[in-house]
């Protein structure tokens, strides 16, 4: 009766440690089991980069170079016209074998084709110095505009303009720049352009042959001050201004 009891009891804590290491079994799986599922489950996260694309903004009409539409007006104006405008003479030269005039409020210095210098068919007088002066009749047209500084010339206020920015104006063609002998044999380089503005058919006497030319000591810059001369030969002028005497 002893054994038996012995023997069950043996059995019984056999039994028991089975048990619990089959518990222990089940635990330590459900615990691996946890572990995977959470490395399976668990991502790192993606870090997203933003990418800064710099865009010019196109060039609108209003930031385009432009010419000075009121002094491009000008140009085959009558001496009547540029006078009732301008005002008084305020200074007389003769300039290019003919008579120059400036005025009070003026863009520089006025040339009248066809104004005889020596005989003129009307007289006048420049107020502040008493000067006696031959003056244009009123009908005769201004051919030439000379000596104009380019902060009239082009709008805008500018340190300088490239010549590869004038050539962008529209309606503008360069004809050429080379070195130049300059002003008082100093050395420079001149700028020479057209403007469709100045054209034969718009104008009625250029033969699209206005020349806008400018001497700048520096190559390929125009600063404010620089002058410019737009300029026609008389004899081109001649031909259509049903004008024959003078040159």
């Amino acid at each position: 009766m002893k054994m038996y009891s012995k023997r069950i009891l043996t059995s019984a804590l056999a039994l028991g440690l089975c048990i619990g290491m089959t518990a222990c079994g089940e635990d330590k799986i459900a615990d691996e089991t946890t572990a995977e599922t959470t490395a399976v489950t668990t991502t790192t996260p993606e870090t997203t980069s933003e990418t800064t694309v710099e865009t010019t903004a196109p060039e609108t009409e209003a930031e385009k170079l432009k010419l000075n539409a009121d002094l491009i007006s000008e140009y085959g104006q009558t001496f009547a016209e540029i006078s009732a405008k301008h005002g008084k003479i305020i200074e007389y030269q003769i300039l290019k074998g003919g008579a120059s005039y400036r005025f009070e409020t003026g863009y520089g210095w006025y040339f009248f084709y066809n104004t005889d210098y020596l005989n003129p068919s009307v007289w006048g007088t420049i107020e502040e110095t008493g000067e006696r002066i031959p003056l244009p009749d009123d009908d005769f047209r201004c051919i030439d505009l000379d000596h104009v500084a380019a902060s009239d010339l082009f709008e805008g206020d500018f340190e300088y303009y490239t010549y590869d920015e004038i050539a962008a104006i529209d309606g503008i063609t360069i004809k050429y720049d080379d070195v130049s002998g300059g002003l008082n044999g100093d050395e420079g380089y001149e700028l020479h352009f057209r403007y469709d503005g100045f054209s034969h058919e718009k104008l009625g006497f250029t033969d699209d042959r206005v020349d806008i030319g400018l001497y700048t000591p520096v190559r390929g810059r125009v600063e404010p001050d620089t002058e410019i001369d737009i300029w026609l030969s008389p004899r081109i002028a001649k031909k259509y201004l049903n004008i024959t005497s003078g040159d």
